[in-house]
């Protein structure tokens, strides 16, 4: 166990174990990697697509990212997403980027009932 972890995280899970606060362990791992992508300029973002885009339009997206969030790096998540019918949605954090046909066609919907 010294070998595998750092002193931070064999403190952690001391702390952990002590507490018996086992059922929270997933919780406080996300929320540490968390920190740690905020500590090394990381920015985690998903992209929801029904095409896959070419390599290249991913690197431009990753570097509006990084431009965007000032961030060194992006973590980028890749799913397809058939329900969107064309175009994508990019979530970063609480941040949603919405260019899908089904959004626009959502935003039609509303703006026609609001009248």
């Amino acid at each position: 166990m010294e070998k595998l972890f750092s002193d931070d995280i064999k403190s952690f899970l001391k702390v952990v174990c002590d507490n018996e606060d086992i059922a929270c362990f997933d919780e406080a791992v996300e929320y540490y990697d968390e920190l740690k992508r905020k500590t090394d300029k990381i920015i985690k973002a998903e992209f929801d697509y029904v095409t896959m885009p070419k390599d290249e339009q991913l690197e431009r997206i990753k570097q509006y990212l990084m431009k965007q969030y000032q961030a060194d790096k992006v973590e980028l998540t890749l799913k397809e997403e058939k329900d969107l019918i064309g175009g994508f949605v990019l979530k970063v954090g609480d941040h949603v980027y919405d260019n899908s046909l089904s959004g626009k066609m959502r935003k039609l919907q509303q703006k026609l009932t609001w009248r």
